[in-house]
């Protein structure tokens, strides 16, 4: 008796490896990317990695002034995200670590929590939750939604996101400090209420920063330009400390503050970070994707985004165990990547390790580095993500386009940045339901030459008795209302004996447009009129079948498409009203669904 449920797990065990059998995804792709790895690739890689270190650091330290946490946290992240995220990604394009936008959707979480609710013990909880979403949508391929996500979105959000960065670290730049405000506006109010504070040595520092930026930038373009800046600054901060002035600095950090940490579970905990978490998880998959598949395209290899997003999600689960921030694909520091010729996923690993020895060596000389000088810093590579070029685009393309980025931005800097990710995507949606939603409905006949052609003078018809009417365009629930006014106002005419409903080149029937079309039969045959439905494909027939309407229409009423001919349907169905009416010669009414429409669309053969 007790072999009974080992026995029943046993056969539970192949459906159970079926079911994942589907999903593409490598669980460790690692081992297999490394058996032929060369010299060649490790001198590449090394050099990469190399150089990405040096950004990486620096913008770790960024990334955690910019989300309010401790200086250690952006450095175990760019430690920690890059090696894991490589060994589980197996990618040679992407470099995971902390970003901009993930660091301010943190700090946005960390503005609502409420009272009472500590941010560093709510900090490992919600890039744990942020994890564990991330591999259960890997798993679930959610990151081919991305598809369906208006790239509006993205760039108001991040532009919304740069403007937002930037105003919350002004304070740092000119040397006082602020209480926490929950948006845009109200940090822009309190830093202006407390200029009279400004202290002129931080000032003098973030100037001298943002000039040695720009000079190493721009004349010394090999020269890693953040990591020097911060150095050259920080000499600078030294000096004027020695003639008497005060500066805030960085704290110094040291291998005592690398610790492994277990997120502490609670209802309250879970409850007070939950959004937030489904938002950043739902947002770095945005990012993630789509600068994988920017950088796909530059180097022309194929990008699996399940798998980006599988290892995106494991790196998190390890930050959030090892006290680093969360992760996602970096824009700056892959394309750095890229341009250095990594040959495999290696040169990511690399740079974690090398930033590692620097965090050993380098964490006490931190404390030299002037917080003004930080924020001088994020300042400038936040301003400078925002894309213009982008942003005339989406003004310049359609209206739905601008009002999407607009929505975004608006909403962004008025209300949590997790709320403005959803809104932004929901109105983008809104805005492409309402341009599907509306088919395209016109009548059409048969010329003298047999040929069916859109009518383009339908008054010259006196007495109709059959109307063709052809439906183009998607058939789902947010059109069906359209489909039964627009199909009713052509059926009102009594004179009007046989309704021909061509539905070639209709597509996605779902059962509002089902009972749309069984309204429209409802209603001609309690006026002893008929309903013929031509050039029905595949799809839609099976539609029809599994409904049961086609057995309320009459199966001798359902014409299905010939794809060798694609109006022996339509002319099949009105050889059909001819015998329904008795008469082999009908007057036949051409219905046009708008004047406007008969001026734009000319006539042409089907």
């Amino acid at each position: 008796m007790r072999i009974k449920p080992y026995l029943s797990i046993l056969r539970l065990r192949q459906p159970i490896v079926d079911f994942f059998g589907q999903f593409p995804i490598t669980l460790f792709p690692a081992p297999a990317i490394l058996k032929n790895y060369s010299a060649s690739d490790f001198q590449h890689d090394w050099k990469a990695g190399f150089n990405v270190a040096a950004l990486a650091f620096a913008q770790g330290m960024a990334c955690s002034l910019i989300a309010g946490l401790p200086i250690q946290y952006g450095i175990f992240g760019a430690i920690i995200a890059p090696i894991i995220g490589g060994l589980f990604t197996g990618s040679k394009n992407t470099v995971l670590g902390p970003t901009n936008a993930t660091a301010i959707l943190l700090l946005s979480g960390f503005m609502t929590l409420p009272p009472g609710e500590d941010r560093i013990q709510n900090v490992c909880l919600m890039i744990f939750l942020i994890g564990v979403f991330q591999i259960l949508g890997a798993f679930l391929q959610i990151a081919s939604l991305t598809r369906f996500i208006s790239r509006s979105v993205i760039v108001g959000y991040v532009s919304a996101a740069s403007v937002l960065i930037a105003m919350n670290q002004l304070h740092h730049l000119l040397g006082f400090s602020l209480p926490e405000a929950t948006n845009f506006f109200h940090i822009a109010r309190l830093t202006f209420n407390h200029l009279d504070q400004i202290e002129i040595p931080a000032l003098f520092i973030g100037g001298f920063t943002a000039l040695s930026y720009w000079v190493v930038r721009y004349r010394f373009q090999k020269v890693p330009a953040t990591a020097t800046a911060l150095i050259l600054s920080s000499f600078f901060g030294y000096f004027l400390a020695q003639e008497g002035y005060s500066l805030k600095c960085l704290s110094a950090v040291s291998i005592s503050d690398f610790e492994f940490k277990t997120p502490h579970f609670s209802f309250s905990g879970i409850n007070a970070v939950l959004s937030s978490a489904i938002a950043c998880a739902f947002f770095s998959m945005l990012e993630n994707t789509f600068m994988a598949k920017s950088l796909g395209n530059k180097t022309g290899q194929s990008v699996d985004v399940h798998q980006e997003f599988y290892g995106l999600g494991m790196a998190n689960l390890a930050c959030s165990l090892t006290g680093g921030m969360v992760a996602s694909g970096s824009v700056t520091r892959s394309g750095l990547n890229w341009k250095s010729g990594a040959s495999t996923f290696m040169s990511g690993l690399y740079s974690g390790v090398i930033c590692l020895i620097a965090f050993v060596f380098l964490g006490r000389y931190i404390g030299f580095i002037p917080i003004s000088a930080l924020a001088t810093l994020v300042i400038i590579v936040a301003l400078n993500v925002i894309d213009l070029h982008s942003i005339r685009i989406c003004f310049r393309s359609t209206k739905s386009d601008a009002a999407v980025l607009v929505t975004t931005f608006i909403v962004a800097l008025l209300a949590p940045l997790s709320f403005a990710i959803f809104m932004g995507v929901a109105t983008s949606v809104i805005f492409f339901l309402k341009k599907a939603s509306h088919p395209k409905l016109s009548e059409y006949h048969f010329d003298e030459g047999g040929v069916l052609r859109e009518m383009q003078n339908p008054e010259e018809r006196d007495h109709p008795q059959i109307s063709i009417i052809h439906v183009e365009g998607d058939l789902f629930f947010g059109a069906s209302d359209v489909f039964r006014d627009e199909i009713g106002r052509a059926c009102r005419d009594p004179l009007l004996k046989v309704v021909i409903v061509r539905l070639k080149n209709a597509r996605h029937l779902d059962a509002s447009s089902i009972m749309a079309i069984e309204d429209l039969l409802i209603y001609l045959n309690k006026t002893n009129r008929f309903l013929i439905v031509s050039g029905v494909n595949r799809e839609t027939f099976h539609v029809f079948r599994r409904s049961g309407l086609l057995f309320r229409i009459g199966v001798d009423h359902v014409l299905r498409e010939n794809q060798h001919n694609p109006t022996l349907a339509t002319k099949q169905a009105l050889l059909r009203a001819m015998e329904l009416l008795g008469d082999k010669n009908p007057v036949i009414r051409i219905f046009s669904d708008s004047p406007l429409s008969r001026e734009m669309i000319p006539n042409y053969e089907i």
